[in-house]
């Protein structure tokens, strides 16, 4: 993985790039500003929408008295508010997130992280933007007793950065706050998708888009965590990075394997169908969180993470209804 400090995210051709796309809202949010999305709630923006009678108690100054004069009734205008979009990123850095060759997953997610942030930033949108990880300190007293987590709980407490989230920007001007951030943050500890998406939303009132970027090697799974999302009224969107080794293992021979998250050791000799069995495990953990995302309406994209970048937020993104 590159150093932190010199890790580049693009340069100011792929950002003119980006400010051609927006992100692709299906729903309508309340924001607090004006920005470039539209809603359908009607308020008091300058683009006309549409007439209706009036009523009283209504503001009287929105009163079209030229339709007055002509027609001899009283109606009101119509505006189709302008409101801003929250995007919020939810970036996966647990220590799964380190593997891949030559780009590791983590890497490629925190780049999609800083392109999104800046196609929303372009487009006047707020930005937040969450890294997931526990520190290994879990509930259970399994996990507190294990040697291996204490070593991974410290190596966690270590690479945590001053905050473990960038609070709302806006602007493009904003985006080297997020690079800023990016930059710091380094893969490491545990990470449960329905404990962070259940301590995301007991913290955000503002409802918006929330994109996942992670592996979703969550010991509880990604189906709650998601629907979690939708019934408190966000819209969930899915990046599914994964490693070109971690769906086509190229091994031979016995080896011992250890969780990158646990520390837990595995000892496996490889067979036909051992590689077999895994290549279908595998291939049903890709398809199954498609089909649940497909099933639930929300976008969803499935990379490697040796995917090539250019193609992945011009053509991908916009394939996948994450952007337009």
């Amino acid at each position: 993985m590159p150093d932190g400090e010199a890790f580049d995210f693009f340069d100011s051709a792929f950002l003119r790039k980006l400010e051609t796309l927006a992100i692709f809202s299906r729903k309508a949010f309340a924001g607090r500003l004006r920005g470039e999305q539209r809603s359908q709630r009607h308020g008091s923006s300058v683009e006309f929408a549409d007439f209706r009678p009036y009523s009283q108690g209504d503001d009287f100054r929105r009163i079209d008295w030229n339709a007055y004069a002509r027609f001899g009734n009283l109606f009101l205008k119509l505006f189709t508010e302008e409101e801003d979009l929250f995007l919020y990123v939810l970036l996966d850095r647990s220590a799964s997130m380190a593997f891949g060759d030559p780009v590791t997953k983590f890497d490629l997610a925190r780049r999609l992280t800083a392109a999104l942030s800046y196609i929303a930033l372009s487009n006047l949108d707020r930005v937040a933007v969450f890294a997931l990880a526990q520190d290994g300190n879990a509930d259970d007293s399994e996990h507190r007793a294990d040697p291996a987590d204490d070593e991974a709980s410290r190596d966690a407490r270590a690479a945590r950065p001053a905050d473990d989230h960038l609070a709302f920007v806006r602007g493009k001007g904003a985006i080297f706050s997020v690079f800023e951030y990016l930059r710091q943050l380094r893969p490491a500890g545990r990470t449960d998708l329905v404990r962070s998406v259940r301590g995301f939303l007991t913290r955000q009132h503002h409802k918006g888009v929330v994109v996942i970027l992670s592996d979703f090697l969550s010991p509880t799974g990604y189906e709650d965590a998601l629907k979690q999302l939708a019934f408190a009224g966000f819209q969930p969107m899915v990046i599914h990075v994964m490693a070109r080794d971690e769906i086509e293992p190229d091994l031979s021979g016995d080896f011992r394997l250890i969780d990158s998250e646990t520390g837990r050791p595995v000892d496996i000799s490889t067979t036909r169908r051992m590689l077999e069995g895994y290549h279908t495990r595998t291939g049903l953990f890709i398809d199954g969180l498609g089909q649940f995302c497909r099933s639930h309406n929300i976008a969803h994209l499935h990379t490697t993470s040796d995917a090539d970048f250019d193609d992945l937020i011009l053509g991908a993104l916009r394939r996948a209804a994450l952007v337009k």
